[in-house]
Order: structure tokens, then C-alpha cells, then sequence
């Protein structure tokens, strides 16, 4: 595995799948089974799609957006402020994400 990104972990988590790249939450409902969805901005209606990913990842946000306090209630994996994620994946891409005492790392499965 090789480190290409850093930001926010939400909590002490591991998770791995296929990155799902979401611009519109609404439009992806039932298609992000096991993904991990990347996003630009922590909004309200990327709520819809949590339940069905194995993690979460945004541009944007911290510990207190609604994105993390929703992940932290289900338990899903998630890393905010990721602030270049998108210059370092694309969807279809097998990733990882980590975190301990919120340092959340991406990491590229080979």
C-alpha cells in the first residue's frame, strides 16, 4: 500500500474498497454498495448514500461537519479535509483509509 493522501479521521477506523466519486448524493443512491465515496463538500444529502459505503472521504470539512457526526453515529469509516484528494485518485481505484487519534490516512491498493 503507498500513503497518497492525509486529513481529518473521524474516529479510530480501517475500511478498503473501490472509490465511488460523488457530485450529486441523490443520483447515486443504490449504487455505492461497498464503495468508498469521495467528495468534494460534507452536505446533508451525502447522508442518503453513508449506509451502503464502506467509508467516506471529503475534500472539505472537520471534526464537527455533519458528514463526520453521521459517520461517527453509524460507525462508518470517514476522512474529512482531504484537501487534495482529487488531484490523487479517480473512480474504479482500490483505496484504503486509516485512522488513529484523528490522523486519517489514504492509502493506494496496488
Amino acid at each position: 500500500m503507498k500513503k497518497i493522501c492525509t486529513g481529518l479521521g473521524v474516529m479510530d477506523c480501517f475500511a478498503q474498497g473501490e472509490v465511488k466519486i460523488v457530485n450529486d448524493p441523490i443520483d447515486e443512491i443504490g449504487s455505492c454498495c461497498g464503495c468508498i465515496i469521495v467528495a468534494k463538500s460534507p452536505t446533508p444529502d451525502i447522508a442518503l448514500i453513508i449506509r451502503e459505503a464502506s467509508g467516506i472521504i471529503t475534500q472539505s470539512g472537520g471534526l464537527t461537519c455533519h458528514v463526520a457526526l453521521v459517520c461517527l453515529e453509524m460507525g462508518k469509516p470517514a476522512i474529512v479535509g482531504a484537501t487534495n484528494i482529487f488531484s490523487v485518485i479517480k473512480d474504479g481505484m482500490n483505496i484504503a483509509i486509516e485512522s488513529h487519534s484523528h490522523e486519517g490516512i489514504i492509502y493506494e491498493i496496488d
